[in-house]
């Protein structure tokens, strides 16, 4: 497990860890409200709504081993807690060209792959950026930096052509 001085880290070591921090908040508060009678209630009368929390990171916090505790105390795998409680969509980002390929188009396949085989529906976030982006910050991707207007209008295209073919999203999201 990674023990963070938030004193020692830069801005840009911050952001990974607030958003850490952030995500696992949401991830308890969306599992404390679920209730199980609520939602036995409207899947019997066929009711299906996005149930989704976002764990674009999951890859990488996977890789400490974690362990996660259903209800009833019993270690299980997060994916299964979350589906057991309703959960039936799952967010990811993606990033073009990442530095470290976390969040990368290979890592977002691959898991979103492992999900969809577990029954759950796909939102992807699509930055169009290598790294975070919002309406305070847009920076085009390494790749596409030093392109024409028209290029990079390809360029787009073309990539938002492979996601949709290749991950094939039931949702997709254009920025966060």
């Amino acid at each position: 497990m990674t023990n963070y001085n938030i004193k020692r880290l830069g801005v840009c070591q911050v952001y990974p860890l607030i958003e850490k921090i952030i995500s696992s908040f949401y991830l308890l508060f969306l599992v404390s409200c679920i209730n199980k009678d609520n939602l036995n209630e409207l899947k019997e009368k066929n009711i299906n709504f996005i149930r989704a929390t976002d764990l674009s990171s999951y890859p990488e916090i996977k890789r400490n081993n974690t362990v996660y505790y259903d209800y009833d105390g019993s270690s299980k795998d997060l994916i299964s807690i979350l589906k057991n409680n309703g959960v039936n969509t799952i967010r990811l980002r993606l990033w073009v060209n990442p530095v470290n390929e976390h969040s990368g188009f290979n890592e977002v396949k691959q898991f979103s792959e492992e999900l969809k085989s577990k029954g759950l529906k796909i939102w992807l976030t699509l930055h169009y950026s290598d790294t975070w982006a919002d309406p305070g910050q847009q920076k085009v991707p390494g790749l596409w930096e030093n392109a024409s207007f028209t290029e990079v209008a390809d360029s787009v295209y073309e990539y938002t052509k492979k996601i949709v073919g290749q991950l094939k999203p039931d949702y997709i999201q254009i920025g966060n």
